[in-house]
């Protein structure tokens, strides 16, 4: 077996590489944790009809793993649809078809992966003027190369 010994090699940097028997070769990506996911977009005066709350689109170089959301219409019973939009089509993730008011919603994501130029966008439908809807989000963020 090849020892690690010159740090000129692409093999020698950051672990990233593993020896398999007969020649080095790159490592398939390591999952880990960079930093949590908490945020909140909220609507304190919402328009009639169908409101969206957009999170931030996920940046290059990261992914996010959902795992857990909480969303409310404080004063109006409304329809609420999880969106998951890839870029180009809007995935329903989940939907409450009423969400009563004032009542928390809570889903528990199954390991939900989101990747660059990804985004969660929650849709709140039947809402009424002035209405104050929440969209929280949490999880943790990965980086990758």
């Amino acid at each position: 077996m090849g020892g690690i010994t010159n740090p000129a090699e692409e093999y020698f940097k950051d672990g990233t590489w593993g020896w398999d028997g007969t020649q080095w070769r790159k490592l398939n990506l390591l999952w880990g944790f960079y930093d949590r996911i908490c945020e909140r977009i909220a609507v304190a005066d919402a328009t009639a009809g169908t409101n969206d709350l957009i999170h931030t689109i996920i940046p290059s170089g990261q992914v996010w793993i959902l795992e857990r959301w909480c969303g409310i219409n404080s004063a109006t019973a409304s329809n609420c649809f999880i969106y998951h939009n890839d870029g180009s089509l809007s995935h329903v993730v989940k939907s409450y078809q009423p969400l009563p008011a004032g009542a928390y919603a809570d889903f528990a994501f199954p390991a939900h992966v989101l990747k660059a130029g990804d985004v969660l966008i929650v849709s709140f439908t039947m809402c009424a003027l002035h209405d104050t809807l929440y969209s929280d989000i949490f999880g943790y963020k990965m980086t990758v190369t």
